[in-house]
Parts: structure tokens; sequence; C-alpha cells
């Protein structure tokens, strides 16, 4: 089945459209549930024929499937987030510290505790709040929230105050 076409699947006959997908083994049950549900979701969808005929994955800007970009949107709760492009932090009239330092944050590479706990468990690292607000946890957790964006000190000092 790979890069074969949509319209590979589907079956057009006089009065009606079926999707054909000929699998290469026998499907389990859980297999075959799954194919019953996709089934379901597609079974009103028309394919234009005076239409390219392509897929595109979504959720990367490159158009190509990527496990990073899967994972990316399961840990982010199915909520698809592209983050402004690169040339616009490295465009910025701001100096290049400053540059790599948004870099770090959109790509979330800057190492925050709970970043480098995960990587080196075996590290005790302390204090598991944040050293400028002294309230939370230091994280990039849901939904990139990161500590730039919700941090009550650096939050005063980006806007001036």
């Amino acid at each position: 089945m790979h890069n074969q076409n949509i319209s590979s699947f589907v079956d057009h006959s006089i009065n009606s459209l079926s999707w054909n997908f000929d699998f290469r083994r026998n499907l389990n049950e859980v297999e075959i549930e799954e194919v019953a549900r996709l089934l379901q979701k597609v079974e009103n969808i028309r394919l234009s024929q005076s239409r390219v005929d392509n897929r595109r994955w979504k959720l990367d800007l490159s158009g190509l499937f990527s496990c990073k970009s899967y994972r990316s949107f399961l840990s982010n709760n199915g909520i698809v987030q592209h983050f402004p492009p690169s040339s616009q932090i490295w465009k910025s009239k701001v100096p290049p510290k400053a540059k790599v330092l948004g870099w770090l944050v959109a790509n979330r590479k800057l190492n925050t505790c709970d970043q480098i706990q995960r990587r080196s468990p075996f590290i005790c690292l302390s204090p598991h709040w944040c050293s400028l607000c002294k309230a939370k946890e230091e994280s990039f957790k849901p939904h990139f929230s990161p500590l730039f964006l919700h941090d009550s000190t650096v939050v005063e000092i980006v806007s001036g105050g």
C-alpha cells in the first residue's frame, strides 16, 4: 500500500462509490473494528476526478509524515500547533542572544529542570519550582505553556514593567 494514490483505493461503480482496501494479510478483530470506524468516517467523502490526487500530512509544515510530528500532536492532546516560522525569530531586530533564546523557547530546547530530570533521572535537581518567582514547577508542559508565557516575573520584565 506504500506510495499509492488515494483514488487507487476507490471502486467507482455506476451509482455508488466504495472503498477497497486490499490488505496483504488478514486483519485481527481490533483491526477490523478500526477499519469499520475508518469506513464510517470516509463513507460520505467523494473524490473529485478533476483535482490532483495526493497525500499531505497536515501535522507538519513539510507535508510529510514524521513520528516526531505525530508524537508532538499526541502530547498536545490532539491540538495542532504551528509556532511562527523561525525566520520571524531570526529576522527580528533584537540582539543575537535574544534571537537564540527565542529560538530555544519556540522549539522547546531550553533546558528547564523538568527536561533535565527526564533526560537524567538519576540526577536529583532542586528546587522543583521556578527560580524567578518561586511559585510553580518550571516546565514546558500543558498545551505549550512555557515558563516564558506564564511566569509573572518574566511577563513583567518582557512588558517593560
